[in-house]
């Protein structure tokens, strides 16, 4: 996709009005000043997703997401950037006449390779005969019309060059087939197809548009050749991006709030055809940590399903770790005596497999019970080798109660004592132990920062609010006025977006390049700010007083905190009373 011009989101911005658009997607209700409804990125039973008309900004004070009326487009529609911009633009009747350099070019070339590929795969399936081998197939595997065409399935000819020919005659350059892993050239110098005979998965991106391809061999596939042979990486399909039926999934994961993370493209089709869709595949690679943030968008819970073999369990110690660092809510799931979703679906329903998959065990309860049900317990070797592959993951639990409930669960089915376990999961752990000055400091500092963290953010939410004030206040405001990073990153944005031309805090939002500065923006938003200019003027002189007083007793309180670590020595906490001083020194400085 080509660069967007700035002109052109400048009019997006400008007549995307953020209500109207976000009430396309949610009933909003009148709120005083704003409106307000249940937020779509998180579950929740009381409101609390809150929509600003006046700064064209939306931001939930539940899980803290918030941005502009292009961020909320992005969110809700898992888009790019230019994507969610080109929506809009549609939407309002904006031309978007893209800078289509060389680059861009290729890409717009290569997605529409791809998707004539995919037309020409899906045409020749539906010519196949019921009792030639595709057609064979799909019978076996139940795919009736219905499946076909909802996932678009295709068959890739027995033939070395049906595709290219195809292609090439429709005026396709072989270098841009080659980039787009549809075509090669063999060793003889000549183009032929990358994919033959083979059940054809298009693989899309989060609108729908075929990037790549999924092929499984018809039949028994030979001792060289692979069962499955997938796109290589092209410049618009990267295999850690992208998601087996994400576009498809991503409506029912938010109102379901989860999503089914499944090993394969006929798993994915098998929970379709029960009428389960909020589930995805893994694209011909392991779980990524950009696949992961993909699911965080649309849920905040997975249900992970693995084979209940040695490579599911690989599996799961794999997937699980990324997903929860995403902040997910993470359970696996296995199908004892069932090699595949379908297979169980066939012979139990889909009601016992929902009923299965809300029994389903927390990733650490499943890693415990598959890791020491592959070991011999009754060998002292065997059982401590799988305990030592479990250790660590309970190790790495931020939550104290967390690994507590897993150590004492894995010493009952392991049979080792709980203490003796306890102890050795600690060992990779750092010190619980704190010097009692260390927690009497700590409700201290935290109690002369919090009026100074109010004073600057009714600070910048006056800046926001009154831009043309920002030139004139800001020759007496420096970035070091801000004790909290995150504030004096938000204040640096805006500064930064206002030098650039800047005037509304829409904009400003959007200019944010880090996704903590920008929800942190978007929540400064308070309705008590000054709407006269003077007042406003007078109220931040006011909130950088308090600001720059709160701060003097701060450095008053660091300083007795110094004193009573000066005695490092004598404390045993030499590392303490250095931190201490560097802090101090710090402050000192400004």
């Amino acid at each position: 996709m080509g660069q967007i011009p700035n002109h052109v989101i400048d009019e997006v911005r400008a007549r995307a009005d953020i209500v109207e658009v976000v009430s396309s997607y949610l009933p909003l209700k009148k709120a005083g000043a704003n409106y307000r409804a249940l937020c779509p990125f998180h579950q929740e039973k009381s409101p609390s997703f809150n929509v600003n008309p006046q700064r064209q900004i939306f931001h939930c004070f539940g899980c803290g997401e918030g941005g502009n009326v292009i961020t909320f487009v992005m969110k809700r529609e898992g888009l790019s950037f230019p994507e969610a911009v080109k929506s809009l633009a549609g939407r309002y009747g904006i031309d978007v006449p893209e800078d289509r350099d060389k680059k861009s070019g290729d890409s717009d070339e290569i997605y529409s390779a791809v998707q004539t590929a995919q037309d020409f795969y899906h045409e020749r399936l539906l010519k196949q005969a019921p009792s030639s081998p595709a057609g064979g197939y799909l019978e076996k595997r139940s795919l009736n019309s219905a499946i076909v065409e909802k996932f678009r399935l295709g068959y890739s000819p027995a033939e070395w060059d049906s595709l290219f020919n195809h292609l090439s005659g429709k005026g396709f350059d072989p270098a841009v087939l080659e980039k787009a892993g549809l075509c090669k050239q063999s060793s003889r110098g000549n183009w032929i197809d990358r994919f033959r005979n083979r059940i054809m998965f298009p693989i899309c991106d989060s609108t729908g548009r075929p990037v790549g391809f999924g092929a499984r061999v018809i039949g028994e596939a030979e001792p060289d050749e692979p069962k499955y042979l997938n796109s290589p990486e092209t410049p618009i399909y990267i295999k850690s991006r992208a998601l087996y039926g994400y576009h498809l999934a991503k409506e029912m994961a938010r109102k379901e709030n989860f999503i089914f993370v499944v090993e394969g493209y006929m798993d994915v089709i098998a929970l379709h055809k029960a009428g389960v869709e909020n589930c995805v595949a893994c694209a011909g690679t392991s779980l990524t940590t950009g696949q992961a943030d993909m699911v965080r968008r649309v849920c905040e819970r997975v249900v992970a399903l693995f084979d209940s073999d040695t490579a599911g369990v690989q599996a799961a110690r794999r997937a699980g770790p990324i997903l929860m660092e995403r902040g997910l809510k993470t359970r696996a799931m296995v199908l004892r005596g069932f090699k595949d979703p379908d297979e169980f679906l066939s012979a139990n329903g889909v009601k016992e497999f929902m009923a299965l998959a809300g029994r389903a065990p927390t990733f650490h309860e499943f890693l415990i019970d598959m890791t020491l049900s592959a070991a011999n317990l009754a060998d002292i070797e065997s059982k401590m080798a799988a305990i030592r592959e479990i250790i660590p993951f309970i190790r790495s639990l931020d939550s104290e109660v967390e690994k507590s409930h897993y150590a004492r669960m894995l010493s009952e089915r392991a049979g080792v004592d709980y203490q003796a376990l306890t102890r050795e999961i600690n060992k990779g752990s750092a010190p619980s132990s704190s010097p009692p000055a260390r927690t009497a400091v700590k409700p201290l500092t935290q109690r002369k920062q919090a009026p100074i963290r109010r004073a600057e953010r009714a600070l910048l939410d006056i800046l926001m609010a009154h831009t043309s004030l920002i030139g004139k206040l800001s020759e007496n405001i420096s970035p070091d006025d801000f004790s909290d990073p995150l504030l004096k990153s938000v204040y640096e944005t805006i500064l930064e977006a206002f030098n650039n031309g800047a005037v509304h805090a829409a904009d400003m939002v959007n200019s944010a390049k880090d996704d903590s500065v920008r929800r942190e923006m978007a929540s400064i938003s308070g309705e008590m700010t000054p709407k006269d200019k003077e007042e406003a003027e007078k109220a931040a002189a006011d909130c950088l007083s308090r600001i720059r007083a709160g701060r003097g007793e701060l450095k008053k309180a660091l300083n007795e905190f110094v004193e009573e670590f000066k005695d490092g020595e004598k404390r045993g906490n030499m590392e303490e009373a250095k931190k201490a001083y560097e802090k101090y020194s710090n402050l000192e400085k400004k």
